[in-house]
Formats: structure tokens, C-alpha cells, sequence
């Protein structure tokens, strides 16, 4: 194990051998990065606070990107100008209101943001080239959580908790609720799901 680490290093560096500083700390800062931080004199603990900070910011750029990326392929054109948010609020544990500067307003129901949600989630179920989550009819919003300055998380009673959703994406989906609802119900008919969840085992 030792040797084939040394190995990767020279194939990183591109160099021989590399000296390496002695270990001093190691922490999960969450259950996504893993930093190691080596004995370095030079390096002061604010200099690392601060790059653990442009990790989780370059984190959640990247979800952003990719949240909008998803827009721009629901409405088929290019970047869609969207006013200010104006006000955010879980009406219940089954809807969401939001309202923008320009007098819009939507409100969603957790079916709706759960089945739309940007984050990749492991159950999702591929069928025919279709990614179809079914059986979210009754799915409940538990929290929501604000990330940075532009969007929120939201964390659903089925444990998906990985969906950030920006306020542009809000806008958009709005902007196409019917439609999107439309698709995902002809979708579950043709693959002969429903949005009912399955019945418990006994």
C-alpha cells in the first residue's frame, strides 16, 4: 500500500519522490470532504479555515451551475432573466410559497419539488432511458435550510436531503409547473407506476 501511494504521487508531481510533511491533524467536516491538514509552520489556522471555506463555496457553485443547466433544458432556450426573490415560506409540510420581486407567485407541492429535485438520488429508478421517481404523492418537507445568498435545501420525509434548489430554479420551474407535472404523470403511466406509494409489508 505504501509503495503504490509513493507511486501516485510521482505519477501526480510527474516528479521522483516527494518529501511529505509529518501528519498533524485529520477531520470529517462533513460526510462529503475528508481534509487532511499537514505540519506546516507557514500555514496558520485561519489560511485553513479559509480554504475549507472556498471548498464548500466552490461545492455549491457547482450545484448551481448544474441547477441551471437544468433549466436552461426545461425551457429549451437560453438563460431565463429572473426578478428578485421577495419571500420563501413552508406553508405546510406539503407546500412551498414563493414570491418574487416582480408581483410572481408560486406555490409548489413537495410531490412537485421532490420528483424536480436537481440532486442526483439513488432512488431514482432508470427505466427505458426514463429516470422516474414514483411513489412521492405524500412526501412531506421536514426543513429547509439556506444555502449562501441564492438558494435553499430542502430535506423530505424519504431522507433525500442532497436537493439545492437556487431561487432561479424556483422560477423556472414555476414558469412550467403544468407541463412538468404533465410529463411526470404520462411518464409513470407508460412505465405503469403510480404516485401512490407502495403498500407497507406486513
Amino acid at each position: 500500500m505504501f509503495a503504490t501511494t509513493r507511486l501516485i504521487c510521482r505519477r501526480i508531481h510527474g516528479t521522483g519522490d516527494v518529501t511529505v510533511p509529518k501528519l498533524s491533524g485529520f477531520s470529517i467536516i462533513s460526510p462529503k470532504y475528508l481534509p487532511v491538514r499537514p505540519n506546516i509552520q507557514k500555514a496558520s489556522e485561519n489560511d485553513w479555515r479559509s480554504k475549507s471555506r472556498r471548498l464548500w463555496r466552490s461545492r455549491e457553485q457547482e450545484m448551481f451551475a448544474t441547477t441551471r443547466l437544468i433549466g436552461r433544458r426545461i425551457h429549451g432556450t437560453s438563460d431565463v432573466t429572473v426578478p428578485k426573490l421577495s419571500g420563501f415560506s413552508i406553508v405546510s409540510p406539503k407546500h412551498v410559497a414563493v414570491e418574487y420581486a416582480d408581483g410572481t407567485k408560486f406555490k409548489f407541492s413537495s410531490e412537485f419539488l421532490r420528483v424536480n429535485s436537481p440532486a442526483a438520488d439513488g432512488k431514482v429508478r432508470s427505466i427505458g432511458g426514463d429516470k422516474v421517481i414514483s411513489g412521492r404523492r405524500y412526501v412531506g418537507i421536514m426543513s429547509a435550510e439556506p444555502v449562501g445568498n441564492y438558494g435553499v435545501r430542502l430535506v423530505f420525509d424519504d431522507l433525500h436531503r442532497t436537493g439545492i434548489y437556487p431561487w432561479d430554479y424556483f422560477y423556472e420551474l414555476g414558469s412550467n409547473k403544468f407541463g412538468l407535472m404533465r410529463n411526470y404523470i404520462k411518464t409513470l403511466q407508460k412505465h405503469h407506476l403510480s404516485r401512490e406509494p407502495p403498500p407497507r409489508r406486513k
